[in-house]
């Protein structure tokens, strides 16, 4: 899902307006992920990954061709669950980490309790994971930012998770829904009415 926020009104150059011109101004986008994780153990622990790519990043926006990206950030981790017909838990604690392929392994949280006391085949509402641990989100942050800059390894990267149940060794069935939502801010060179919008460079091809 994502979500653009340009002030539209401001834009338009229309001929109500004494003069146009064009300026490059910066704009705030929010957008998100959604890995899914179906867990299914009768013993009660678990361990599941989904791999991310930078494609899968950057079909995600949708921006304008001559958008440059300027800053990405991590908002929030947030999850839902969905109860299948073989659950037999009553929570599920889980942790979940980001592991570069053939690399290393950082947490961006441990030991979330998420209980488990919906109805089958719906899901939970999302709830806000905290507390998050720095060194992963910003893991995140940088792997996910160097897919849409083009800078750095562009290699993927999973995204796990793994925990157990309670009562302990109860069989856990569900589908664990892990949102990450995002922010990023991008420069685009826009016609605008220079009498109503201060602010903003001239565009490169825009003449003096």
């Amino acid at each position: 899902m994502k979500k653009l926020l340009i002030p539209c009104i401001l834009l338009i150059c229309l001929p109500l307006f004494s003069s146009c011109e064009k300026r490059i101004l910066s704009f705030p986008a929010t957008f998100s992920r959604t890995e899914i994780f179906t867990l299914d153990e009768a013993g009660g622990a678990f361990s599941e990954s989904s791999t991310i790519t930078a494609d899968d990043i950057r079909n995600a926006l949708d921006l304008p061709d001559d958008a440059d990206i300027t800053s990405v950030n991590i908002e929030a981790l947030s999850a839902s669950v969905e109860l299948l017909e073989a659950n037999e838990a009553s929570t599920i604690t889980v942790s979940g980490s980001i592991d570069e392929i053939g690399g290393s392994q950082d947490f961006m949280f441990q030991n979330y309790v998420i209980p488990l006391d919906g109805i089958i085949g719906l899901n939970t509402p999302f709830i806000g994971v905290n507390p998050l641990i720095a060194a992963g989100i910003s893991k995140l942050k940088t792997k996910i930012e160097s897919f849409l800059l083009g800078l750095g390894s562009q290699q993927s990267f999973d995204v796990a998770v793994s925990g157990t149940s309670s009562p302990g060794g109860a069989r856990v069935a569900v589908q664990l829904y892990l949102k990450i939502q995002m922010s990023m801010e991008y420069k685009i060179c826009v016609d605008v009415a220079k009498d109503f919008v201060e602010g903003g460079e001239k565009c490169e091809d825009e003449p003096e």
